[in-house]
């Protein structure tokens, strides 16, 4: 397996982003820091690219830090969901046909507006049903979630992403919930 060089933290270098397409709907994209020649599409080998404009943005945002004051530099959102505001995962137990509410309500930012984006993580979790598309999920700081009624015994990974106007980048912060579905 190839994860065991990276215990106890999962890390999976070969895993295909299955669950997430390029904005633009195309299906591929050009990507090369030299010469643009090499195409990507969703069939390769990328498992953080649905993450890759958020950490190229935090990474600008850092280099702030280091040339400017605490409070004149943007920091990433803090994410608060239902008052916790940890950075750990957040472990939900769960029962099939359930309707669970989470409210991200109380996240907050340095400087800016804050977004909310909820989706779906299904490479992570166990859950081999249909899910809500993205969409439906909504773009508010609080989500009423259905527990689809033949989960028993999975678990479905949900991942809020918060991201605020910021100073000179929009930063982005997220949250992952998985349901522990009884």
């Amino acid at each position: 397996m190839l994860e065991v060089e990276y215990e106890p933290f999962e890390m999976y270098p070969q895993a295909k982003d299955t669950s997430w397409a390029f904005p633009d709907e195309i299906g591929e994209t050009e990507f090369s820091g030299v010469t643009g020649a090499v195409v990507y599409t969703n069939e390769d080998f990328a498992a953080i690219w649905r993450w890759r404009d958020a950490i190229t943005r935090d990474f600008q945002a850092r280099m702030d830090w280091c040339v400017a004051e605490a409070d004149e530099a943007d920091h990433n959102p803090v994410v608060s969901i239902m008052g916790d505001e940890g950075r750990t995962i957040l472990q939900v137990d769960a029962e099939a046909g359930e309707e669970i509410a989470f409210d991200a309500g109380m996240s907050r930012a340095d400087k800016g507006e804050l977004t909310f984006k909820w989706y779906f993580y299904p490479e992570a979790g166990s859950y081999a049903g249909s899910l809500p598309e993205a969409a439906s999920l909504g773009t508010r700081s609080n989500l009423d979630f259905m527990v689809p009624e033949d989960a028993g015994g999975s678990e479905i990974h949900l991942i809020l992403e918060v991201t605020s106007s910021g100073l000179h980048v929009p930063l982005t912060s997220y949250r992952r919930i998985v349901m522990h579905v009884a």
